[in-house]
């Protein structure tokens, strides 16, 4: 004889794994959501620890050329000018090149932390 019970225990097993599977799932995309983060995190840290020591690098350099011209030139405020104004040329370069520069960085950067190098 056919009991309605062993019927429905299909059903129910397909339920319960369907959740189980959903489970699994959002567990999965808390993972790779934690990793993209991390890495994001790390790339950028890191880029920004780059940037801080080449701005010292950079700082140490002109305070150099400063005194080296200034004792060339016999005037350390003629130099200070003379690099600044080199400072200032650069800075303009990298405005006028922040997009190639640093947003398309940071896009790829983005696009190989969430879907990884391609």
């Amino acid at each position: 004889m056919l009991n309605l019970n062993d019927l429905a225990k299909p059903a129910e097993n397909l339920a319960d794994d369907v959740k189980d599977y959903i489970s699994m799932q959002e567990d999965k995309l808390k993972l790779q959501t934690t990793k993209a983060a991390s890495m994001g995190i790390a790339r950028l840290l890191a880029m920004v620890l780059i940037i801080l020591v080449a701005f010292v690098a950079l700082m140490l350099l002109a305070f150099a050329g400063v005194l080296l011209l200034g004792e060339a030139m016999k005037s350390y405020a003629g130099a200070a000018f003379i690099v600044a104004g080199v400072v200032i040329v650069a800075l303009l370069v990298l405005i006028l090149c922040k997009k190639k520069l640093f947003v398309n960085t940071f896009v790829k950067l983005f696009i190989d932390v969430f879907y990884g190098e391609k």
